[in-house]
């Protein structure tokens, strides 16, 4: 593995910002500081720290096809975050979760996470004029995860530490709106099983826009991305993607953000190679329209929902590539101050391209998760969980329930 690959990484792992989709094209303004940094040291700086437990029944912990194993699972949490505002133009952001899941019966798959889902990163941002800012972010997760592109693994899955950095530079100059960026990504599997899938990833974009009017933009985008992998048995892949976005107000509660466009993924010519007695070998490349579509929409104070649909080009496991058409729906209810529900709706339909012995996998995978939180303080709260997951795919079938019960508290 190449030296200055990681060093790269550690360059930009030193800081970050979180850049959303919505704050991609619109002007630089002041951060507040979030709720939940509720612990102040001095006038600049602020801490949020929690932790939590949950208790959870899995009925298919390798999302087997026939056979499924099921067990309890125990996972108590950390969170830490700091917020540093320097001045102005100068904020510096730290968050990290940390986690243990246990197991009751199979001990083999206990694990130490980094949760993906906490929000863990560094973050740095620079105003540098009044229409400028520099945004440097850091994000990574080191998890067991059971499922790569879409197909189930063996048992216990495999553990990954991913970290992706970004550099970003957006200015707006009210008629007009500009951006450019660059992300660096990394993939390591810690099973030796598994390093073939080794990765980093390289991301040049740049945009521009026009505001049409003050709720709308639309302008151009266009993409540039080198796969590369560790090892020769996966082949390396330069992307390159032209689109046309747009974001809309619709309605003082009504939002919409859309892109589409056109990829294509050209790949290295490999060898091929053996896995679990199957002869992999992929020449396949990608050309194809791709997209992005979402609406958010404010039904009352206590009420939203939303819906996002997307094909994209995603790499593959034993594949060049997996071609993938999602839809995903959230819908969130708070029926008092304490009392909150949430709904969740995921679909999606996949086809790799030549895989093992030349065939390819098609399929699709539905989940459905229904939630609910419950504030017994304004530090304490109850949290409950049912995830239902299902798919049918040429290479693999599951269904697996989840249900989870935890408290989480802050300080």
């Amino acid at each position: 593995m190449n030296s200055n690959k990681f060093s790269l990484c550690t360059i930009f792992f030193l800081g970050s910002v979180f850049l959303s989709k919505s704050q991609e094209f619109t002007a630089p303004k002041a951060e507040a500081v979030p709720t939940s940094y509720n612990i102040r040291l001095g006038e600049k700086t602020f801490l949020s720290t929690g932790v939590g437990l949950e208790f959870s029944f899995n009925d298919n912990i390798t999302l087997a096809a026939r056979n499924p194993k099921s067990d309890f699972i125990i996972t108590p949490a950390v969170q830490l975050g700091i917020i540093r505002q320097f001045s102005k133009q100068f904020r510096l952001r730290l968050a990290m979760d940390f986690g243990y899941t246990k197991y009751f019966n199979y001990c083999e798959l206990d694990h130490l996470s980094i949760l993906p889902n906490g929000g863990n990163d560094f973050e740095l941002s620079l105003r540098l004029a009044d229409r400028w800012i520099l945004r440097l972010s850091d994000t990574f997760s080191f998890s067991r995860v059971p499922v790569v592109s879409n197909t189930p693994l063996a048992f216990g899955g495999v553990t990954i530490f991913s970290n992706k950095a970004r550099i970003a530079l957006d200015a707006d100059y009210n008629a007009i709106v500009l951006g450019a960026s660059y992300t660096n990504g990394l993939a390591l599997h810690i099973e030796r099983k598994y390093r073939f899938l080794d990765l980093m990833s390289h991301t040049g974009e740049a945009n521009i826009g026009v505001r049409i009017s003050r709720p709308v933009i639309i302008g151009l985008k266009g993409a540039v991305t080198y796969l590369d992998y560790f090892t020769n048995q996966k082949n390396d892949a330069t992307s390159f993607t032209g689109s046309l976005y747009g974001n809309f107000v619709l309605a003082r509660n009504l939002t919409a953000t859309a892109s589409a466009g056109y990829q294509i993924a050209n790949f290295d010519r490999g060898r091929g190679f053996r896995f679990e007695g199957n002869r992999v070998k992929d020449s396949s490349d990608y050309g194809n329209f791709v997209f992005t579509a979402g609406l958010a929409h404010e039904l009352a104070r206590n009420a939203n929902h939303s819906i996002t649909a997307s094909r994209s080009m995603q790499p593959g496991y034993l594949s060049n590539y997996q071609d993938t058409w999602a839809i995903t729906y959230n819908l969130k209810y708070s029926f008092s101050r304490f009392f909150t529900a949430d709904f969740m709706f995921d679909y999606v339909n996949f086809e790799t391209s030549n895989g093992p012995s030349t065939r390819s996998n098609e399929g699709e995978t539905f989940s459905l998760t229904v939630g609910a939180s419950f504030a017994i303080t304004r530090h304490i709260t109850l949290v409950g969980k049912y995830q239902y997951r299902w798919s049918d795919s040429n290479f693999a079938d599951y269904q697996n329930n989840i249900i989870t019960l935890g408290v989480n508290a802050t300080f």
